[in-house]
């Protein structure tokens, strides 16, 4: 079966909202100042663009109550992260209230008590290895495009639920958008706000679907995060053997 256009308007519609709430941050936030180095501050703003403008390309009488407690807990779990950003928070208060606000989001959700606590230790490690990702600024981006991606490619083979798609594809969406843009020499600062936020729609997915297996694929983060500076330092350790043996050779 052939792959219609109409196919790839959810992840333009994602792409348009994403850079609309750009946009919009960069005149709220143009006043305040971040120590969050050099670029310019969008907090979660794009990623929640990215599902509002899905909400309105789909229309809202076709969303679940679930989802509609994501947005909300999204909205949240930004405008927490933009505290932390601008210090008004310690970083162990925003981590409270992070678990705190997936905790509600999970049990709202109708998950029992321990999923409860899988799910919202899930969402937190997500967060963690994020913002450790985020000491390389693109960092982030890689691993939420590589997760969105491997989840699409799963899709493709089972059924899954509207609001699965669509968070994967608002991932995807945001992710390609601050590459593109990265590419460029700029930077555009998401902090703990757009994190915290990423984090919550990446474990949601799994959620949605019910399945362990999704899970895994958002596995990614975690382990790509822990693993890549270890294939780094092999790489710089072997390169580093073979550059000193090939000058003794000589």
């Amino acid at each position: 079966m052939g792959f219609s256009f109409t196919q790839l308007s959810p992840f333009l519609m994602a792409i348009a909202g994403t850079v609309i709430f750009w946009l919009i941050a960069r005149v709220v936030f143009s006043r305040q100042s971040f120590d969050l180095g050099r670029g310019s501050y969008v907090g979660g703003l794009p990623q929640l663009g990215a599902l509002f403008a899905l909400l309105g390309l789909t229309g809202i009488g076709n969303f679940s109550t679930q989802f509609f407690a994501l947005v909300t807990t999204a909205c949240f779990l930004a405008l927490v992260g933009l505290l932390d950003d601008l210090k008004r928070i310690t970083g162990s208060q925003m981590m409270l209230l992070i678990l705190l606000l997936n905790a509600l989001y999970s049990y709202h959700i109708g998950l029992k008590p321990e999923q409860v606590i899988n799910a919202t230790a899930w969402c937190g490690l997500i967060f963690v290895c994020l913002k450790i990702a985020a000491l390389v600024y693109e960092m982030p981006f890689i691993l939420t495009a590589t997760s969105a991606l491997t989840i699409l490619i799963y899709f493709t083979r089972e059924n899954r639920h509207i609001e699965s798609l669509l968070l994967t594809w608002a991932l995807l969406a945001w992710a390609i958008v601050f590459l593109f843009y990265s590419s460029s020499g700029k930077r555009a600062l998401t902090g703990s706000s757009g994190l915290a936020a990423t984090a919550l729609l990446i474990g949601s997915v799994s959620f949605f679907e019910n399945t362990g297996r999704l899970m895994l694929f958002a596995m990614l983060i975690p382990s790509m995060v822990i693993g890549f500076p270890v294939v780094l330092l092999s790489v710089l350790l072997i390169g580093s053997y073979f550059g000193n043996r090939k000058k003794t050779l000589s």
